[in-house]
């Protein structure tokens, strides 16, 4: 008589290995993906954040926007200001409140630092949380004020964004396919 044979053979041991590894190749993947979806979905809230502050910020200051708007400039960002623009408003040594324009470029460097880095720096100084390759567009028409941050996203999409900001400079990818843009609007009333 013949025993009934225990324990697993080799073509069963190598069935259950070939799907254990689909199977966590398939969990590998996902995590990949969830990664991927949680970069993009922070990265659109701190856009859509630093866009809230930078309107804040211009609706307190309604006598300043042609600084804020960079009127007449081709608009390719925000400007390179002087260093000293970050602390012209906030100084001790100043007497008496600020000027709108010096206040508005205190506003526009302290702000472009925030989008740049997050205020957040590693201990070699590499920025932490900051957009990567941001571009900014500031306009206003009429009464309506708008503020578009486009950045570089982690992956490629087919769909592009609406607003145009940062669009055809070949910083996002083939295509543009790589870029995300937050774009937010307010009204603000103009001095005639």
């Amino acid at each position: 008589m013949r025993r009934a044979q225990a324990g697993f053979g080799l073509i069963e041991l190598l069935i259950a290995s070939l799907l254990f590894t689909v199977g966590v190749s398939g969990l590998l993947a996902g995590q990949a993906v969830a990664w991927r979806n949680s970069l993009e979905s922070a990265q659109v809230a701190r856009a859509t954040a630093l866009a809230r502050d930078i309107l804040a910020r211009m609706e307190s200051n309604p006598e300043a926007l042609a600084v804020y708007t960079q009127e007449g400039v081709e608009p390719d960002g925000l400007p390179q200001l002087p260093p000293h623009a970050a602390t012209a408003c906030h100084s001790p040594l100043e007497d008496g409140p600020c000027a709108a324009d010096a206040l508005a470029e205190y506003d526009l460097a302290a702000w472009q630092a925030l989008l740049e880095d997050g205020g957040e720096r590693s201990a070699a100084g590499e920025p932490l949380a900051g957009l990567p390759e941001p571009n900014v567009c500031i306009a206003v028409q009429a009464s309506r004020l708008t503020v578009a941050i486009a950045w570089r996203g982690a992956g490629a999409r087919v769909a592009q964004a609406e607003s145009t900001c940062g669009a055809g400079r070949g910083r996002y990818g083939v295509d543009d396919r790589q870029r995300r843009v937050v774009a937010l609007q307010t009204w603000v009333p103009r001095e005639q």
